[in-house]
């Protein structure tokens, strides 16, 4: 980075390239400035490029450093048919509560899949652009109990020209306290389950994120997909 120290009187100014003009903290003309007077224009320079970089280092502080934008409660939602499902009969349904609906799995004692696509943005440049920390399902049980629900959270990899792609690698995370049993994801009711990664993951440019919800129906089992969201850190 180009820097450019210009010393204008008793203050120091720092010329960042490409971040603009930025003013030092302003010392007081009392016993610090007279004392500052008998300092050589170097020293003068040093002490406020001493500052600069105090300022610079409390105001873009690790683990999520700030940037023009840094918000921590962004969330995005997922709508039911942007979603990838596999095995059985799924149809569109408007639920029992007037114009919200689901995507159905009619029953049927098998297994199936659903596949929720997170779609943030990435960067290829470290800790910008979205800090992926959990995501919601929205679910609902009826008629009988499933036999199992299961979630994983997957990490593929865009190829390069003429690669095949890679195998998907799972992260880690946590159920919250309503689903982290079996029994407790597979009841009859409505649930609203939350994967929280261990790890929150800054995505990069070449990286695909899914969600897979495995579960085994049992023969009376009806199964609504009512959506999802995605709950992550912008940065930009």
């Amino acid at each position: 980075m180009d820097v450019m120290l210009m010393q204008v009187g008793w203050a120091a100014v720092v010329m960042v390239a490409g971040a603009g003009l930025v003013a030092l903290p302003y010392v007081s003309r009392g016993r610090a400035a007279r004392g500052a007077r008998s300092l050589s224009a170097s020293d003068k320079v040093l002490r406020g490029w001493r500052r600069f970089m105090r300022y610079w280092r409390v105001r873009f502080r690790a683990p999520e450093q700030g940037g023009y934008v840094h918000d921590t409660s962004m969330s995005l939602a997922i709508h039911p048919n942007q979603v990838m499902k596999s095995a059985g009969t799924w149809t569109e349904v408007e639920t029992s509560v007037a114009d919200v609906w689901a995507l159905r799995r009619s029953a049927a004692d098998a297994t199936c899949n659903v596949r929720i696509p997170v779609l943030l943005p990435s960067n290829s440049a470290a800790q910008k652009g979205a800090y992926l920390k959990s995501v919601d399902v929205y679910y609902t049980v009826a008629t009988a109990a499933l036999d199992s629900l299961a979630a994983a959270i997957y990490e593929t990899n865009l190829p390069a020209d003429g690669a095949a792609a890679v195998a998907a690698t799972a992260h880690a995370f946590s159920y919250d306290s309503g689903h982290d049993t079996a029994p407790e994801r597979i009841d009859v009711d409505e649930h609203a389950m939350t994967l929280t990664l261990t790890t929150p993951v800054w995505l990069d440019a070449g990286d695909l994120f899914h969600v897979e919800v495995a579960l085994d129906a049992a023969a009376t089992s009806v199964f609504d997909f009512l959506g999802a969201r995605v709950n992550y850190t912008l940065r930009l």
